[in-house]
């Protein structure tokens, strides 16, 4: 099953006015094939491994990632709510390795992580957020090392986690552990082989839980799921070298979904994009993208059991995302510059967010829709009536705006980034002065739906500052960027006139 059709990546924006034309989420449930994109860099720093992401009850990410400065290593904890982006660091006994996030019922953090407190050691951990802060246990220290934890919560709010093990003699076993109000239990699910690599959870509605994994011994991908009469385990795939980057979910019956890739001769190597599904009648795969794609897999289900699917080409690097709807498979390019770690989770109306790391640190990415305003949409649209910038708008999501033809607005460089929007209801040419800044290497950038390098379409470097571009109607968002000299002391001024 090879995908063969490419959509359109625009920008999402005025979604107020999708319910004026007649729009509602609710009754369009399978995700049609006009969503759009939009992306920001949440941190542009260093960012090792996995950094999964989780939305809460209102569809507001949160996002956790191993991190260090100054040879101290702790978790950091991004969440975003009404007000912008806020992050906190997790203190941690040591280096951190693999992460994963669940969130409570309350919108509280559930993280478990492995984490070396010394040579040789490397507990699975588990950290756990309340109204007095961030705390951790340590839930597994009878290993050498381990892998790729997979946390869920169950109904009443307990931690379930899949993982993989490795004994002192690099002995790989696929290990369960659970809580309950007797406190954690553990136990080895698989040890047939070096087993548990890219596992991935998910609980049934009964509770019971379900692992895929590669079984690294034969090349396979498993599943081992649960039940009242025990533990049973199955090869799903066997044919040729599968089962790398798996992603597991469950669909309304129960039966399971997964993602997974085909490698060459060594797992991190000429990668095929592979999905199985259950049903009544057994195991199906499909090989959904070929050559150098489907790492990091990262599969979420939709309201209607239609698979979703984030994971990275591995030449080129780019973040591809693959769906099914009622017209079958399709796929897109969310980003092309990079797509490593994909975490996928989907919104309380069916749309995609994802978080990924890229050349320019770690980014998230959701989508939606956008309309183009005819000219009489102007009257709907105000123009921003202050004299100075509205902090926060050190993103283009946060920007300040729109700014109306002839209008000048001040700001203060007293940080590295600062967002102004403007909205053209036809094409026209888009004029921008920058003046009065006392800041060192000041940059002046334009860009057209996205802020982001692909759709950057003008730039001045040196003073004085100014961008001269004719283009077509829709938003664009201008981008002070200022490396050094903050002061609140002196104010620049931004003037923009267009048609």
């Amino acid at each position: 099953m090879h995908i063969t059709r490419i959509l359109p990546v625009r920008l999402l924006a005025l979604t107020i006015l999708l319910g004026v034309l007649g729009y509602s989420p609710a009754a369009s449930r399978a995700l049609p094939a006009d969503i759009e994109w939009r992306a920001e860099v949440v941190n542009s720093g260093d960012v090792g491994g996995y950094s999964p992401l989780a939305l809460d009850s209102n569809d507001y990410p949160h996002i956790v990632y191993p991190s260090s400065q100054d040879g101290v290593d702790f978790l950091r904890y991004l969440w975003r709510d009404a007000a912008g982006w806020h992050s906190a660091n997790i203190n941690t006994p040591g280096y951190i390795g693999d992460v994963s996030l669940a969130l409570d019922a309350n919108g509280y953090g559930r993280i478990s992580f492995s984490g070396f407190s010394g040579w040789g050691y490397n507990p699975l951990q588990y950290a756990w957020q309340n109204a007095s802060g961030w705390h951790i246990e340590v839930v597994d220290q009878d290993v050498a090392v381990v892998f790729a934890p997979s946390l869920v919560l169950d109904s009443s709010g307990y931690a379930h986690v899949s993982y993989c093990a490795s004994d002192e003699s690099d002995n790989y076993s696929l290990k369960y552990a659970w809580q309950d109000a007797g406190g954690w239990h553990l136990t080895t699910v698989d040890n047939t082989g070096q087993v548990g690599l890219f596992n991935s959870l998910a609980l049934d509605g009964n509770g019971y839980a379900h692992i895929s994994y590669l079984d690294d011994s034969n090349h396979d991908l498993k599943y081992a799921w649960q039940d009242a009469g025990g533990w049973h385990l199955t090869t799903v795939d066997g044919d040729g070298n599968v089962g790398a980057h798996t992603s597991l979910a469950l669909d309304h019956d129960g039966y399971a979904h997964i993602s997974y890739c085909s490698f060459g001769s060594e797992w991190y190597y000429e990668h095929d994009l592979m999905y199985a599904w259950q049903d009544a009648g057994g195991w199906y795969t499909a090989t959904l993208d070929y050559v150098n794609v489907g790492a990091y897999t990262s599969l979420a289900l939709d309201q209607d059991d239609y698979a979703h699917i984030s994971y990275q080409l591995t030449v080129g690097d780019d973040l591809k995302y693959t769906w099914q709807n009622t017209d079958g498979w399709h796929t897109t390019t969310v980003d092309s510059s990079g797509g490593g770690y994909s975490s996928l989770e989907l919104d309380n109306r069916g749309m995609p967010h994802v978080t990924y790391q890229t050349d320019v640190g770690l980014k998230y990415a959701h989508a939606g829709y956008f309309l183009h305003l005819p000219l009489i949409g102007k009257s709907f649209l105000p123009c921003f009536s202050g004299a100075f910038e509205v902090e926060p708008n050190n993103a283009y999501l946060q920007s300040t705006g729109p700014l109306c033809s002839g209008q000048t607005v001040s700001g203060y460089p007293d940080d590295q980034k600062d967002y102004y929007s403007v909205y053209l209801p036809a094409g026209g040419t888009l004029t921008i002065d920058l003046a009065n800044h006392t800041g060192s290497g000041v940059q002046l950038q334009l860009f057209y739906q996205v802020a982001d390098a692909d759709h950057r379409v003008g730039f001045d470097y040196t003073s004085p500052y100014r961008i001269v571009y004719t283009g077509q109607a829709g938003w664009y968002y201008i981008y002070i960027y200022t490396e050094s000299g903050f002061n609140t002391a002196t104010p620049y001024t931004l003037h923009v006139t267009y048609p």
